[in-house]
């Protein structure tokens, strides 16, 4: 599917099962005496585990869903009933007067991140509402309202980020199903206030209305642009990270509170005044992220013990020598204390390295080389108390990787670049951190979508910011992000093979720079523990109450649905 299609593909990906593929053939076994990589792995009965052959299987679509059953105070909004009026008023194309750079009021981006709740819940996740380029408005010469700004285009100003719980609803013997939407909760300040996905200050961008016309709006130093979420286990809090400050949040899922913004120690005063408590925990050199390339990925340990935080891309002025090269992206480690069901805390722990793919293993963007600052790390999911799913993204193309962060990974804070950004400087995307003594968390290929059989026809392009392992770690769900009908029409989910297992020691023909492409940790190969998923304690019936369609065509589509069930 393309810009301007009405739904739009996240993915399923399922692991280590061998799926037959039109001339595809599972590669020869071959021994690694030093215990690294390996071509294909065996079972303990030696049956082959890995077919090296991923593939998509299936895809989730979400219906058409009015931005007002996510907040349900847009359907009377003045800005909201433009949109909505502008939208319908076009009967080919969900955008108003045809412009695909205007975002679609029946298309919600609920794929900022997700995560799974059990029994077939999952969470997803909006980032902050509508917004719009205006230097692509520029670029498109249909909009000179916006010319000599920059900044972002808010059409729906009053739109508050959202938690999303839904279900995936498979069609019997069908390859393609759908997003089952149950229930938004929209995050909200402690006692109740709405929170804007506005930027907080200055050090963002300058928000601006529809088109990017007109005087700047007012900057909110409670807004927020969420990126990830995950369940803390044994109570009914998620954790969400946000790019502005950037910042870790601990969430209610039952009301949206946000019961603590932990966020970088020089950002702090400058966020005086949020609807909610704001810790100044974090290291400042976090606050020399990029501007909308802050936290992105968060893996919580199934212990519950702790948490991992990274950012979507290299700290530093993109433009600068060394940094606009830079491959080298930071993370942190907090622990968490849960002190009740619906109360705990984090503290600051740590901060490591990883090493993104180099341009060269980007192989399928239409302009080549791949420059590093198109490179972009976009979520994760635990499978581990010190492993994780990543997933990294660049044109046209999606990676994931197993991350370990273990006890060799050097902590930042006890190296001369706790506080600065020259280790992504003096790396620059040529050197890798180990020659500057420097350990970073390691990483193993799972899956290129550039070796999937059926990843171009599924329309499954490389915006996908949402990962789950699910279905006892033989499922991964990739999930989009559609930037509210703005990039790829609505949201949807799609499913492939992974075609080796998570431990990530299964070497494939097609891997790029042999193991893994450039920039990967290689050597030996530990035997990894089995897969844990981070549960979660949170009644999502409870949450959700009684399931209820909206609008005719909604309830049509559901009823069939259970129909064909």
């Amino acid at each position: 599917m393309r810009r301007g299609t009405l739904y739009r593909l996240a993915t399923a990906v399922v692991v280590g099962s061998a799926v037959a593929t039109a001339g595809a053939s599972p590669s020869p076994v071959a021994s690694n005496a030093s215990g690294g990589l390996s071509v294909a792995s065996l079972t303990r009965d030696g049956r082959t585990r890995a077919s090296c052959a991923p593939a998509v299987e299936e895809t989730f679509a979400m219906a058409p869903t009015p931005l007002h059953i996510i907040n349900e105070w847009l359907a009377t909004d003045a800005a909201a009933i433009a949109l909505r009026n502008a939208s319908e008023a076009n009967l080919t194309d969900c955008h108003p007067g045809g412009d695909e750079l205007l975002p679609c009021y029946n298309a919600p981006a609920i794929g900022s991140g997700a995560a799974s709740l059990g029994h077939g819940w999952y969470v997803g996740l909006t980032d902050r509402g509508p917004n719009q380029d205006c230097e692509d408005l520029v670029d498109s010469g249909r909009h000179p309202e916006a010319e000599g700004k920059k900044g972002k285009g808010f059409p729906v100003p009053a739109f508050s980020p959202s938690l999303i719980f839904y279900k995936l609803h498979r069609r019997d013997g069908g390859r393609q199903g759908s997003v089952r939407f149950a229930k938004a909760v929209p995050l909200t300040g402690s006692n109740g206030q709405r929170v804007s996905g506005l930027p907080n200050t200055d050090r963002d961008d300058t928000p601006y209305g529809t088109n990017c016309a007109g005087n700047p709006l007012p900057y909110d130093v409670g807004g927020v642009d969420p990126e990830d979420v995950a369940p803390i286990p044994h109570t009914r809090l998620l954790v969400v990270v946000e790019e502005y400050a950037p910042s870790v949040m601990v969430v209610s899922a039952v009301s949206g509170t946000i019961v603590g913004r932990y966020v970088p120690k020089s950002v702090a005063p400058g966020l005086k005044g949020a609807p909610y408590p704001v810790i100044p925990s974090l290291p400042s050199v976090f606050a020399d992220r990029r501007k909308n390339r802050g936290f992105e990925s968060l893996s919580v340990a199934p212990s519950g013990t702790h948490l991992y935080a990274v950012l979507q891309s290299p700290l530093g002025d993109k433009k600068a020598p060394g940094l606009k090269t830079s491959t080298l992206v930071r993370g942190l480690k907090m622990s968490i204390h849960v002190k009740s069901r619906d109360a705990a805390t984090l503290t600051y722990e740590s901060q490591f390295a990883l090493e993104a793919s180099g341009p060269a293993a980007w192989t399928e963007a239409k302009k080549q080389p791949v420059k590093a600052t198109k490179i972009k790390l976009s979520a994760a999911t635990a499978i581990g108390d010190h492993s994780f799913v990543l997933l990294e993204r660049a044109p046209e193309q999606v990676r994931l990787f197993r991350v370990d962060v273990a006890a060799d990974t050097t902590n930042l804070d006890d190296t001369a670049y706790a506080a600065n950004t020259s280790l992504e400087a003096e790396t620059g995307g040529t050197r890798r951190a180990t020659a500057l003594n420097v350990t970073p968390a390691q990483k193993r290929l799972l899956w290129d979508s550039a070796a999937t059989a059926g990843w171009a026809e599924a329309g499954a392009v490389e915006q996908q910011e949402g990962v789950v392992v699910d279905h006892k770690g033989k499922r991964v769900l990739l999930v989009s992000d559609n930037d509210f009908g703005i990039e790829d029409g609505s949201t949807v989910v799609t499913a492939v093979t992974l075609g080796r297992p998570l431990d990530g020691c299964t070497a494939c023909p097609s891997d790029v720079s042999g193991a893994a492409g450039v920039n990967v940790t290689p050597g030996s190969c530990p035997r990894a523990p089995p897969f844990k998923r981070t549960k979660s304690a949170i009644n999502v019936k409870k949450v959700v109450g009684k399931e209820s369609c909206w609008g005719v065509f909604d309830c049509m589509a559901r009823r069939k649905e259970d129909d064909d069930d």
